[in-house]
């Protein structure tokens, strides 16, 4: 049998690439034993709480759930998350939102908020046998920026930030941890419409505009040297890249 070493990279890398795994890998999870998962993140992984706290929020009505829950239950998805997948794979229920006053948090819990991110910072032992999903690090800050008409060079500076960000989130306890990096936001519809210009250069094969792409492909790029730093440092943690830019192309 594989070692959870091997079988996280495995369902995540399936994950990612937007495959559905056979029946049997289907619950290739459990066999790493998490006994609870933890996600700070945003409208990528947020499975309620942005639509608690504001619930206006485009959200919170449909087209959004209407493939699973039948109604808009808080996530900003027709059906389910990526993190709901991980979670079915462990043999763990969906992860409740933070700020959901029924909330049952002995299997996790997620903090992520469409639009920013937090983490508690007392939770150091339960992270010790947990999955840490990381959310998209930067990613807003980039979209915020490029939308306030920051140059590249401005944004780039971000760089640091980020990597500061690991250090801190692998001080906090956990062992088994999962970075993602940014999506080729540039391809995403209001990107396109933002940014339009007639200059049929500016655009790739896939329609998307490779000046502010190579955002992504620049962060991306730092983001996984940063992690294979950190894995040096830390030898006994599992720690991964998720590649969601090439996914989504």
């Amino acid at each position: 049998m594989f070692s959870c070493k091997f079988l996280l990279p495995l369902l995540l890398c399936s994950l990612f690439f937007l495959l559905v795994p056979p029946a049997s890998n289907s619950h290739l999870l459990k066999d790493c034993k998490f006994e609870a998962i933890y996600q700070p993140g945003d409208s990528i992984s947020d499975t309620g709480n942005n639509i608690i706290e504001n619930p206006s929020t485009t959200c919170a009505r449909l087209p959004y759930g209407q493939n699973f829950y039948r109604k808009a239950a808080g996530r900003c998805s027709n059906g389910l998350l990526m993190i709901d997948y991980i979670a079915l794979s462990a043999g763990l229920p969906l992860l409740d939102a933070y700020l959901n006053p029924n909330s049952t948090t002995g299997h996790g819990v997620n903090f992520a908020v469409a639009g920013s991110t937090a983490l508690p910072t007392d939770c150091s032992k339960k992270l010790e046998k947990s999955l840490l999903m990381v959310g998209e690090i930067g990613g807003n800050d980039y979209n915020y920026g490029l939308f306030e008409g920051k140059t590249i060079d401005e944004l780039k500076s971000i760089r640091s930030d980020v990597i500061k960000s690991i250090k801190r989130i692998i001080g906090n306890g956990a062992t088994r941890i999962v970075f993602p990096g940014n999506l080729p936001i540039v391809c995403l519809p209001a990107f396109l419409t933002e940014f339009h210009t007639n200059n049929a250069t500016a655009y790739d094969e896939f329609h998307c505009l490779k000046e502010l792409n190579n955002l992504s492909m620049y962060h991306n790029e730092h983001l996984q040297k940063a992690i294979e730093e950190v894995k040096k440092e830390h030898s006994n943690m599992t720690i991964m890249y998720g590649d969601y830019y090439n996914s989504y192309i």
